[in-house]
């Protein structure tokens, strides 16, 4: 037990601040883009209320992508435990795969059910919701349209099936090309996990004229698992070129941003004139498919300078960074659901009262999130190395 108490305080103490403050931007850009329908009311106020409109139509284009942020971290870190799997072990057994998979349902599962079986009760007694057992197995967006109940559970099932996949892409890979190096066995799996999910988007893109952007691309799984794939390929090059990205971690975070920049100005031109986005073929592909694909990249070279980044020397500033971090899948999961109590969608509130209760929201899904954070899913984590080594 001591053990246990110990690696989790060395865990915290050699965390990498960089890695923490994008988790941290990934889940204050989500809560923020959702969580600004609060202030809607203060669209109709003069002068004011022009600046708040040009935020939230700028949000409506940034906010979302805090989710495809977290896919590349999420990918970068889980290619790193698996790429050193791999190679530390002469023989990459199936026992290897199940401990990964232990580790991983530890950390994501528990807390995901407890919120998930709550928000059912509560909308089971309120609206008459019906039970959908696919949501337990994260199905329920897996080739089709996600419900609209528990919105924030699409990008759960695609982290979730691309943790399932992934490794048995790489057992399979690992067997079949036995006699190859196992850099080319990394490098065969990833580059063919990457086009198969590519090519279905690309695939679905070109065969279906008109297509819900969002609904129909952004939030089914076997559309976005290519989107988490990208920080793995980060890993496997940190891995194996770990000098290279460090020299070079100002030129591709600088290369990254403006990607970036320019992927979500034409995004945005394709919104404002919708005569080009419903004409032109090719723009209408590259938007439904090639922007799932820039878009994380430009995110996964930013991966580099994160990693090198050194530390933040004002210590209540770390100490917020860290914390929001921590409690980042407490708050994702939280978040969505308070927005719509109806005392925070009240229309017709004064100046002040939206104002308050926008800070009121923050304070209680930061609250509850910590909370939730302290007393229940680091426990279940502390509980997870107990019985990772029980094994």
């Amino acid at each position: 037990m001591n053990d246990v108490i110990k690696s989790q305080k060395d865990l915290l103490k050699n965390r990498l601040i960089g890695l923490d403050i994008i988790r941290a931007i990934a889940i204050l850009l989500v809560v923020w883009y959702h969580s600004f329908s609060i202030l809607s009311p203060l669209i109709k106020l003069p002068y004011i209320g022009k600046a708040i409109n040009k935020i939230r139509v700028l949000l409506d284009w940034i906010g979302p992508l805090g989710v495809d942020l977290f896919f590349v971290l999420s990918g970068f870190l889980i290619g790193t435990i698996l790429i050193k799997s791999f190679i530390k072990n002469k023989v990459f057994k199936f026992s290897e795969i199940k401990q990964f998979w232990i580790r991983r349902w530890f950390r994501t599962i528990p807390n995901y059910y407890f919120f998930l079986t709550i928000a059912f009760t509560l909308y089971h007694f309120k609206y008459n919701t019906d039970f959908d057992w696919r949501y337990y197995l994260f199905l329920q967006n897996l080739i089709s349209i996600h419900p609209q109940f528990f919105g924030e559970a699409w990008s759960l099932a695609v982290e979730e099936w691309f943790y399932l996949t992934l490794p048995i892409f790489l057992f399979f890979a690992n067997m079949l090309l036995k006699n190859k190096k196992k850099q080319v066995i990394l490098k065969v799996t990833f580059l063919l996990y990457l086009s198969i999910f590519i090519i279905l988007r690309f695939v679905k893109a070109y065969s279906t004229t008109q297509l819900d952007f969002d609904s129909e691309i952004r939030k089914i799984v076997v559309y976005r698992l290519d989107s988490v794939m990208y920080g793995v390929i980060i890993s496997y090059a940190m891995f194996f070129e770990k000098e290279f990205l460090f020299k070079r971690r100002r030129w591709l975070f600088w290369i990254g941003m403006i990607m970036f920049s320019v992927l979500v100005l034409m995004f945005f031109l394709a919104s404002e004139h919708t005569e080009i986005y419903k004409t032109n073929m090719i723009f209408r592909i590259f938007i439904h498919s090639c922007y799932f694909i820039f878009i994380p990249f430009s995110f996964s070279l930013f991966i580099p300078s994160a990693y090198f980044f050194r530390d933040i020397r004002h210590r209540m500033i770390k100490k917020v960074i860290l914390n929001i971090s921590l409690a980042s899948y407490s708050l994702y999961l939280i978040h969505y659901s308070i927005i719509y109590i109806p005392y925070f969608q009240d229309k017709n509130a004064v100046t002040i009262q939206v104002v308050m209760n926008y800070c009121l929201y923050w304070l209680i899904v930061i609250s509850l999130s910590t909370i939730n954070y302290k007393y229940f899913e680091k426990p279940i984590i502390k509980f997870r190395e107990i019985f990772v080594n029980a094994e």
